[in-house]
C-alpha cells in the first residue's frame, strides 16, 4: 500500500513540517489475518529542525 504522512518536528519556538511518501507491504497469516511484513518510508526535503 502507498501512503503518505506528515512528519512535524518541534525544537523549541522552531517548527518544521515535512510531507514524506512510503509503502506497507502485507503479507497474510496463517490464521488468515493480514499484517505489515515490510514497511519504508523515505524524504525527499531535508527536515531542517532535525540537523
Amino acid at each position: 500500500m502507498r501512503l503518505f504522512w506528515t512528519l512535524t518536528a518541534r525544537k523549541g519556538a522552531e517548527q518544521s513540517v515535512t510531507h514524506e511518501a512510503g509503502m506497507d507491504i502485507f503479507k497474510r497469516q496463517p490464521d488468515g489475518r493480514w499484517s505489515i511484513a515490510r514497511f519504508m518510508s523515505f524524504s525527499t526535503t531535508p527536515n531542517s529542525v532535525l540537523r
